[in-house]
């Protein structure tokens, strides 16, 4: 997986140096040397944005708004770079392969999940009344497999939009769906294959990952993990609140 090396100097510039111009270099190296990566339109979006502001840096055009442009264009490339990273998973990684072929039909939605997770705890309250072994152990049984393919699929599922993070902000830390189920689906969130250590840090700024930790103290289950806040925020895709001068050009933040 020597592609993955390339992939993560892209991640580095994004993260680390800031530099667009460098990172888009890398990836377009990374993407001509390993014709197992493939990427989309977004990328040839991010490219024409790019060069359109650069021309207009050599035009001698004031944009006061160019900082945060900038700032825009290098979260829309990590959410590319992390995109390629997971699909080179799924080529290589037997456990990711696995994954993917577990929960292929499985065709959920938020809607469906937070029924699911839900209609559990009410089935096992329904069996407190009416105690019925064989039907105990159909209930745990179906709703572990369904857990198990639902793991997987957050497992592999591609960079999420604000919605997607809105709801499992709220769905992990709501009284209304079982304590362990909760613990085992923030796990889930915090093993991407995307996020690392260093990722998880640096992308902490922008007040998510604080507001999320505060409501996860409220369900101890979950709370014991410190990183899930850090880790949910980083999977919402955000990235440091200062920008420095990172063009290759120089100017970009000069003019």
């Amino acid at each position: 997986m020597e592609e993955l090396f390339s992939l993560y100097e892209v991640r580095a510039c994004i993260l680390e140096s800031e530099d667009l111009g460098r990172a888009l270099r890398v990836l377009d190296e990374a993407l001509a040397n390993y014709s197992s990566l493939h990427t989309d339109e977004r990328l040839e979006d991010i490219r024409m944005d790019y060069s359109r502001m650069k021309d207009f840096v050599l035009r001698g055009f004031r944009d006061h708004q160019r900082e945060t442009l900038y700032r825009q264009l290098l979260r829309r490339l990590f959410v590319v770079v992390n995109d390629i990273i997971l699909q080179s998973y799924l080529h290589h990684k037997t456990s990711y392969m696995t994954a993917a072929l577990k929960c292929r039909n499985m065709g959920i939605c938020n809607d469906d999940i937070k029924m699911r997770l839900e209609g559990f705890v009410q089935d096992v309250a329904m069996l407190s009344l009416t105690p019925d072994e064989q039907r105990r152990q159909q209930i745990y049984q179906e709703h572990f497999d369904w857990l198990s393919r639902l793991f997987d699929a957050i497992l592999i599922s591609p960079q999420w939009k604000e919605s997607q993070f809105s709801f499992w902000a709220d769905i992990l830390v709501s009284p209304t769906i079982d304590a362990s189920d909760a613990s085992l689906l923030t796990s889930a969130c915090a093993h991407s294959p995307r996020l690392t250590r260093r990722d998880a840090s640096t992308a902490g700024h922008g007040g998510y990952g604080t507001l999320l930790g505060q409501r996860l103290r409220l369900l101890p289950a979950v709370s014991r993990n410190a990183r899930v806040d850090r880790c949910l925020h980083c999977r919402r895709i955000t990235l440091p609140a200062t920008l420095r001068d990172a063009d290759a050009s120089g100017l970009l933040f000069r003019c």
